[in-house]
C-alpha cells in the first residue's frame, strides 16, 4: 500500500498508525514496542484504516494539555473571563499525561479521589464534564469518562446575620482598608462580590449603578438606585479615568481580589466566624418594613 496512505513507524519506543497525505495527517498510538511487534502493529494499523475509510471511526489524537488549551480558546470568547479562567484553573490542576482517547474513567476517579475538599471535588468534576462533553462534540472521544461519579451533596446554608453580629462586621469593616469598602456595599446593595469588586467610575451615572452585561452572573444589564449612604461608601476615584476601578489590587487596575486573607482578618476583628455567605454573595433580608427603615437601621451602627 502507498506510503503516502499509511504506514505503521516505529518513533523511539512507540508504534504509530498514521493516515493522510500531507495536507491532512492523523497519527493513532497502537501500543509499545517491543511488547506490540511490528507485524502486529501493522495488522492494527489495516484494520484501523478499513475503520477509517468506511466512516466507523475518526482517530483524530490530541493530548489533554492541548485539548485544554483549544477549550479554554472557545470559552474564552463564548463565556465571561472569569468563567473561562475558573475552567483553566481546575483543568490545568488535574495532571492527566495521555491522550484524551486514553483517559479512564478509573483514572478520573482516582485523580478526583485525591481532592481532599467537597467543594474542590465538586468544582473539579463539573468542569472535567463539561470538558469532555466538549471533546466528544469535536470527535476527541466517544464517550464522557466522568459518566458515574456525582458531586457532593452539600446542604444549603440558610444562615441569616442577628442585628448584633451585623453591627460587628459593619464595625469591623472600617478596619480592613479595601475588603471593609466592598463588604459595606456588599451589605447595602445585596450585589456578588465579584460585581462589586469590579466596579468601574464609569459604572455609576447620577444616582444610578449601571452593571453592564459581562459583570454580571446572568449576563444581562443590571440598574439600581444608589442612596446617599450607599454613595458615601464608594472611595475618591485615584485616577481621573472613568474606566478605572473603585477596587482595583495594589499597584495594578485589575479588580480585587485578596478575598480569603482579608475575610480571616474580618472574622477576627468582628468575632463573627461563619458568615461565609458574606463575601460572596450576602442574603438581603427582605423582612424589614423599607428600605428607609434599613438604612436607619445600619446608621445606628456608624
Amino acid at each position: 500500500m502507498a506510503d503516502d496512505l499509511y504506514k505503521t513507524e516505529l518513533l523511539g519506543q512507540v508504534q504509530k498508525f498514521r493516515y493522510g497525505g500531507s495536507e491532512r495527517r492523523l497519527r493513532y498510538t497502537i501500543g509499545q514496542y517491543p511488547t506490540l511487534t511490528l507485524a502486529v502493529a501493522r495488522a492494527e494499523a489495516r484494520k484501523l484504516l478499513a475503520e477509517f475509510t468506511l466512516g466507523k471511526t475518526s482517530p483524530q489524537v490530541i493530548s489533554y494539555k492541548k485539548a485544554v488549551e483549544q477549550f479554554i480558546e472557545e470559552k474564552e470568547k463564548a463565556r465571561r473571563k472569569s468563567t473561562a479562567n475558573a475552567y483553566k484553573g481546575l483543568l490545568n490542576r488535574l495532571p492527566f499525561e495521555d491522550q484524551v482517547t486514553a483517559i479512564t474513567h478509573e483514572e478520573v476517579a482516582r485523580k478526583l479521589r485525591r481532592i481532599t475538599t467537597q467543594g474542590a471535588y465538586n468544582h473539579h468534576l463539573v468542569a472535567l464534564k463539561v470538558f469532555f462533553n466538549w471533546c466528544i462534540k469535536r470527535q476527541y472521544r466517544t464517550d464522557n469518562p466522568t459518566l458515574g461519579l456525582s458531586k457532593f451533596a452539600r446542604p444549603k446554608k440558610k444562615r441569616i446575620l442577628s442585628d448584633d453580629e451585623l453591627k460587628a462586621i459593619w464595625q469591623a469593616a472600617d478596619k480592613c482598608g479595601t475588603f471593609g469598602a466592598i463588604v459595606k456595599l456588599l451589605i447595602l446593595t445585596g450585589q456578588r462580590r465579584n460585581e462589586i469588586a469590579a466596579l468601574k467610575h464609569s459604572h455609576v451615572e447620577g444616582d444610578l449603578l449601571c452593571l453592564p452585561p459581562e459583570l454580571t452572573k446572568n449576563g444581562r444589564a443590571h440598574v439600581l438606585p444608589l442612596c446617599s449612604m450607599t454613595k458615601s461608601k464608594l472611595p475618591t476615584p485615584k485616577l481621573n479615568d472613568s474606566s478605572s476601578l473603585f477596587f482595583p489590587t495594589r499597584g495594578r487596575n485589575t479588580p480585587f481580589s485578596a478575598w480569603s486573607k482579608s475575610k480571616k482578618n474580618l472574622d477576627n476583628l468582628s468575632g463573627v466566624t461563619d458568615s461565609q455567605r458574606l463575601d460572596s454573595q450576602p442574603r438581603v433580608n427582605r423582612s424589614l418594613p423599607s428600605d428607609d427603615q434599613m438604612l436607619l437601621h445600619l446608621a445606628e451602627f456608624e
